[in-house]
């Protein structure tokens, strides 16, 4: 192709700004070039957001060259930062058979992901951090002290959009002890994969699309209104307000609920259990779902129904978990979402453990960050999941951190351990005063679920007098209330209704010790049925590993949270998945029917008993009503 020597030096001025800069090229072009240069130079620079020209050095060098790197996102251009010079593909000029990958959008996106990487380097702090920023270099210093982590964290926070603890927050970018942890748990359904690349690629890949792509703010809503903020600016869409969420196990596993029903968020912890990995509690955290009858407001912590319950956790192929494995991060880290009723349930109930929710002081702003937030990392999130450093409460930690709150309180807030962030939580500024002991907590019964516990030593007890003898566990009486002491105390129950009401509550854990248990039996004591029975369990667990992640069965074509068409769809391929593993589940029991009889005894003979006190429980009810 034949340059013009005398284009060799073409300026481009981005025109009627007031904190104007200049592209300077320095490539001969051809007057078709040169048109299309210009174009795109003057639409990149109008694009700009004002806050970002007034940051960037005034003169920018352009240079067009053949860029034959391996990698698509290398091919299209580099920033030079020492000689403020963009150096872009000369492609772009003239596309040919590449034209799919050098056309004028990935120009664009080109220009502004390198400039992006220029204004990374700036000094563009944010005015609520400047007190922060001048106390922190204010602070007296000693030999071989290390700077406080906060100071830290503000330092790089007012040179570079990359190392702001908030934006890394958003993008999944962990530090760890040692530094930055690169860890891969963003990697799904982002804009570009190369925002994985590197802490120092994503805040560039994501600005690029953020310029240029109209649907950028309902695709990645939480970073959009970080830029957002960032920029001092307005950069939005008509999104739709109805989101789904996965609730697996459910007989409908799908729930669509419109994001302005969420009245608040809750920290959700489940005190001490009596296992080694629950000795400090579980982290998770409640949407206040409003009923769809109801109008927003505090009613609606009324509306248990509604509510949904997040959790970060790891999940197992087989069910078991190693200590090893778990510390070496070989389990997959997701963000799961699960029914009130059903953790209340798990925790309350079977694991006789205690459920606090902890309200959180947000503003508007923070809550709806926060809900994005919660959303985009429901669906993407794929990564690892760590016991002891990257856990259901560092990944709170991280939401927290990305919600836009003051960055002394979020950093004071960052925790591992379960029971050390209720602590935190608890006394700091997040919380409300009439809410912020386990003693306040206790009396609110839309905030406190007190375990089953109480109800079963009050049960024992009852029994305990009826029986002339003491029994002082769940365990000891399922040994020792066989068929004849049953008979004996149930006759007991005639003219005492505590009694029968005891009765009934001991049974039914009786029962659902009985219905957990017998798979494990006939695995145990039937070694004729014990592949058969081994290949059922196998079946259950990997159709529950499979269905974990909702996002598993979404395109890597699109990026960030699903529209409704991909939900639904998503939706499809579940339910149908999930039939497909029953129906494999409900073969491999069936063969083994013929002899599960002698050890299913256990469990009619429970069922039996169930039978005779709720037949008593509606004498006793039919009679009252006479």
């Amino acid at each position: 192709m034949i340059r013009s020597a005398w284009l060799a030096l073409l300026v481009v001025v981005a025109p009627q700004l007031a904190s104007s800069f200049e592209f300077r090229i320095e490539t001969a072009l051809t007057p078709r070039e040169r048109s299309k240069a210009d174009q795109i130079l003057k639409e990149v620079s109008q694009a700009l957001p004002t806050e970002m020209r007034k940051s960037l050095p005034q003169t920018f060098k352009i240079k067009f060259k053949n860029i034959p790197a391996t990698k698509d996102r290398e091919r299209l251009g580099v920033a030079e930062m020492f000689f403020n010079r963009i150096v872009l593909n000369e492609k772009f000029l003239s596309p040919t058979a590449d034209s799919k990958l050098f056309n004028e959008l990935n120009f664009k996106k080109a220009l502004a992901h390198e400039l992006a990487h220029f204004y990374d380097q700036a000094n563009v702090a944010k005015p609520r951090l400047k007190p922060l920023v001048s106390y922190c270099e204010g602070r007296p210093s000693y030999e071989g002290q290390r700077p406080s982590e906060l100071c830290e964290a503000l330092k790089r926070k007012s040179k570079t959009i990359s190392d702001d603890p908030e934006f890394k927050a958003l993008a999944g970018w962990v530090d760890s002890a040692s530094g930055t942890e690169r860890v891969s748990s963003f990697t799904r359904r982002l804009p570009n994969p190369y925002a994985a690349s590197a802490p120092h690629e994503t805040f560039p890949v994501f600005f690029e699309s953020y310029l240029f792509e109209p649907d950028f703010a309902c695709r990645m809503p939480a970073v959009n209104a970080y830029f957002n903020d960032h920029f001092g600016v307005r950069n939005s869409a008509n999104c739709d307000s109805q989101m789904s969420w996965y609730l697996p196990g459910e007989p409908k596993p799908y729930r669509t609920i419109s994001r302005d029903r969420i009245w608040a968020i809750d920290y959700f912890w489940a005190s001490e259990g009596a296992a080694g990995e629950s000795r400090f509690g579980h982290s998770m955290l409640r949407l206040v779902v409003c009923a769809p009858d109801r109008t927003p407001g505090p009613d609606c912590y009324k509306d248990f129904n509604d509510h949904i319950i997040l959790s970060f956790g790891a999940s197992s192929e087989n069910f078991d978990f190693g200590t090893v494995s778990g510390v070496t991060g070989k389990y997959p880290l997701n963000l799961h979402a699960s029914t009130f009723h059903k953790i209340k349930r798990q925790y309350n109930h079977a694991e006789l453990r205690d459920l606090y929710a902890v309200p959180l002081k947000l503003t508007e702003a923070q809550k709806s960050r926060m809900i994005d937030a919660l959303y985009e990392t429901h669906w993407t999130l794929n990564g690892q999941y760590y016991f002891m450093t990257r856990n259901c409460t560092s990944e709170i930690s991280r939401v927290l951190l990305g919600t836009g709150l003051p960055l002394d309180l979020a950093f004071d807030l960052k925790s591992t351990i379960p029971s050390e962030l209720f602590t935190k939580l608890l006394s700091s500024a997040l919380i409300d005063r009439s809410v912020n002991s386990r003693s306040k907590l206790q009396k609110n019964a839309l905030l406190y679920f007190s375990s089953s516990q109480k109800t079963v030593d009050l049960a024992l007890s009852l029994v305990s007098m009826a029986a002339g003898a003491k029994v002082p566990t769940i365990d000891v009486y399922i040994k020792k209330v066989n068929d004849r002491a049953f008979d004996k105390l149930l006759a007991k129950t005639e003219s005492n209704e505590k009694l029968l009401y005891a009765v009934y509550f001991l049974e039914s854990i009786r029962r659902d010790r009985a219905m957990a248990a017998m798979a494990k039996e006939l695995v145990e004591k039937e070694a004729n049925v014990r592949q058969t029975m081994q290949e059922a369990v196998a079946v259950g667990a990997k159709g529950a590993f499979d269905l974990r992640f909702p996002g598993l069965f979404l395109t890597n074509a699109r990026y960030g949270v699903p529209t409704n068409e991909e939900a639904y769809e998503v939706a499809g391929l579940v339910t149908s998945q999930i039939a497909k593993d029953k129906e494999t589940h409900q073969a491999l029991i069936g063969s083994a029917q013929a002899i599960l009889s002698g050890v299913q005894q256990s469990f009619v003979d429970s069922a039996g008993r169930m039978d005779r006190v709720v037949k008593m429980i509606q004498s006793k009810s039919q009679s009252t009503v006479q």
